[in-house]
């Protein structure tokens, strides 16, 4: 994506931003892809999450994500809570987003502050070898789900095998955990 697109879509969103914030914003509701790249920016969304943050402050922020995000420490860092589609083909979107209202809700609401945490191992899955009907996401996301069933204390398991074209540091696959 080219920077100019970036930045202009910045400025009506930290305009937006500005307003809500001074008519008691509750929270921020995200919907990314989690792979966007521009020129000056090899991880858009973690500079997205970074400029919001800088202006909402303590503010949960919850972001949905295409199970094809390259995960990255920003983005960890800056949010307060990750869903993530659980299916490819992206069959539930909807369902994701859903999720990711739920959890943005029950945080407003409880004020329970919650933990991003992950991990990167050494693999690269090209886009074709994503399938969750298929090995290896369909073991991985039936691992997630029961880890969510185990454990009251997390709230999602997002298996995310990323996007291993991208080439940037954040590429490849990630399995991110809010607790």
């Amino acid at each position: 994506v080219e920077d100019v697109v970036i930045e202009t879509w910045w400025e009506e969103l930290q305009e937006d931003l500005s307003n809500a914030m001074s008519n008691g914003l509750d929270g921020v509701f995200l919907i990314l892809h989690g792979a966007m790249v521009s020129q000056s920016y090899p991880d858009v969304e973690g500079e997205i999450l970074r400029r919001i943050r800088s202006i909402v402050g303590d503010l949960p922020i919850a972001a949905d994500l295409d199970l094809h995000a390259n995960f990255s420490h920003e983005m960890a860092i800056y949010a307060t809570v990750f869903t993530s589609y659980r299916k490819n083909p992206h069959t539930d979107a909807r369902a994701a987003g859903e999720r990711a209202a739920f959890f943005l809700n029950r945080i407003i609401e409880s004020g329970e502050s919650t933990k991003v945490v992950y991990f990167k191992p050494k693999v690269l899955y090209s886009p074709a070898g994503s399938g969750t009907e298929n090995e290896p996401m369909r073991s991985l996301e039936e691992q997630a789900r029961i880890i969510e069933a185990t454990y009251s204390d997390v709230l999602e398991v997002c298996v995310l095998p990323g996007f291993a074209y991208a080439d940037i540091h954040c590429a490849g696959f990630t399995i991110v955990a809010t607790t």
